[in-house]
C-alpha cells in the first residue's frame, strides 16, 4: 500500500477511533522484545518481533513492539503499518502515542492531534499525554489550546515544574502575561532549573522597569543555562537602566571571555560599548563598536549599530567617518524594509 493510501485510510480510521472501544489493559509488548528496545538494540528487536509475529500473528503488543523498532531504524512506512495494525487489534494509548509521534515527524499534525486526543481519552489520568497535546498545539500556534492542555497536565501532576514552565510559554504567546507570570513563578518555586520561566520573569520585570528584579531573575536563570542570550541581554540592559555602567562592563567583560557563539558575542560587545559610552570612556566604546562591526557582525544583525557608532564618531569630532556610518545605516535599513515588504512565504 502506498504512503498516500495509508494516510487516507488513517484519516478515516482516526476519526472513527475516537468513538471506539476502550483500551485493552492486558495488551503488552513481549518482555524479551521490550528489553531489546530498552537497550536500544533496535535491529535485533525488529528481528525478534518478526519471528514472534510469525507465531502470534494477532498479538497487538507484538505489532506495537515491531513498530517501535522499525521507527528507530528509519522504516517509517513499516512502523506506521505496525502501529495501525496494533491499534486495530487492541486500541491502546501507548500505540496511539507512538503513531502520533511518527505522524508528527512526517508533519501530519492534524492526524497526530487525533491520535494524541484518543490516547488521552483512553488514559485520561496520564499527565504526559496532556503535555504531548499541549506541545503539539503550541507547535501549530494554537496558544489557547496549548495552555488548556498544559493546564490539564499541571492539574494531574502539580509538582512537575516542566509542565508549569511550558504552560507559561503558551500563556505568554496568547498574550496572557498575568497568568504566564503566575505559572512561571510556580515553575521556579518547584525547580530552579526552569530557566525559561526565569527568562520570562526577567522580561516582564524589565518591561515594568523593575530592573533589580530582572537582574535577580536573570542571574538565577543563567546559573542553569549560561548560553541563554535573552537572559544575558536582560541583565546587561538592566544594569544600564539602573545607571550602573561599571557593573555592566564587569558583567559583560566576564561573559566575553566565555566561548559564546558569535551572534551572542556580537550583542554582548555592542552592549559593552554602550556601557563604556555611559561611563564616559568613549575610546573604549569605539573599540567595542569597531570589533563588533568588523569581526562579529553577520547579515541580519542590528543595523542600528552603525548609527550608534556614527553618533559616537560625531561626538569625537570624526565627522567624515560618522557620515559614512549614517549612510550605511540608512542604506541597510532601506534594504531591510524592502525585504520585509516581500512575501516571506514565497522564500525557499
Amino acid at each position: 500500500m502506498s504512503s498516500r493510501s495509508i494516510l487516507s485510510s488513517l484519516i478515516v480510521f482516526c476519526a472513527g477511533a475516537l468513538l471506539c472501544a476502550p483500551a485493552l489493559a492486558d495488551t503488552v509488548i513481549p518482555p524479551a522484545g521490550e528489553k531489546l528496545l530498552d537497550q536500544h538494540h533496535y535491529h535485533a528487536a525488529a528481528s525478534f518481533f518478526d519471528n514472534y509475529l510469525q507465531q502470534h500473528g494477532s498479538d497487538a503488543g507484538g505489532f506495537l513492539g515491531r513498530g517501535l523498532a522499525n521507527a528507530h531504524i528509519g522504516q517509517q512506512l513499516s512502523a506506521m503499518n505496525d502501529f495501525t495494525r496494533s491499534i486495530s487489534l487492541a486500541p491502546t494509548a501507548r500505540a496511539y502515542v507512538a503513531r502520533a509521534h511518527l505522524l508528527e515527524i512526517q508533519r501530519h499534525k492534524r492526524l497526530a492531534l487525533l491520535d494524541y486526543t484518543q490516547a488521552m481519552r483512553l488514559e485520561p489520568k496520564k499527565p504526559e499525554y496532556s503535555a504531548l497535546l499541549g506541545a503539539l498545539y503550541y507547535e501549530v500556534h494554537n496558544w489557547d489550546k496549548a495552555d488548556e492542555w498544559y493546564g490539564k497536565a499541571c492539574a494531574l501532576d502539580p509538582k512537575n515544574s516542566s509542565y508549569w514552565s511550558e504552560r507559561c510559554r503558551a500563556a505568554a504567546k496568547a498574550d496572557d502575561n498575568l497568568h504566564a507570570a503566575e505559572y512561571a513563578r510556580k515553575a521556579v518555586s518547584l525547580s530552579a532549573k526552569e530557566y525559561k520561566s526565569f527568562e520570562f520573569l526577567a522580561k516582564m520585570a524589565t518591561r515594568e522597569e523593575k530592573y533589580k528584579e530582572a537582574i535577580d531573575y536573570g542571574l538565577k536563570g543563567l546559573a542553569y543555562n549560561s548560553e541563554d542570550e535573552d537572559l544575558l541581554i536582560y541583565i546587561a540592559e538592566s544594569y544600564l537602566a539602573l545607571k550602573q555602567p561599571g557593573t555592566a562592563v564587569s558583567f559583560l567583560s566576564a561573559q566575553m571571555k566565555l566561548p559564546h557563539k558569535p551572534s551572542i558575542r556580537f550583542r554582548l560587545c555592542v552592549l559593552r560599548a554602550k556601557a563604556y559610552y555611559q561611563f564616559g570612556k568613549l575610546e573604549l566604546a569605539l573599540q567595542d563598536y569597531n570589533f563588533a562591526i568588523e569581526k562579529l557582525m553577520k547579515p541580519g544583525d542590528d543595523v542600528e549599530t552603525y548609527a550608534e557608532r556614527g553618533l559616537l564618531l560625531k561626538k569625537l569630532g570624526r565627522l567624515k567617518e560618522a557620515t559614512a556610518d549614517f549612510d550605511t545605516a540608512a542604506r541597510m535599513s532601506h534594504e531591510k524594509i524592502n525585504d520585509y515588504n516581500a512575501d516571506p512565504l514565497a522564500k525557499p
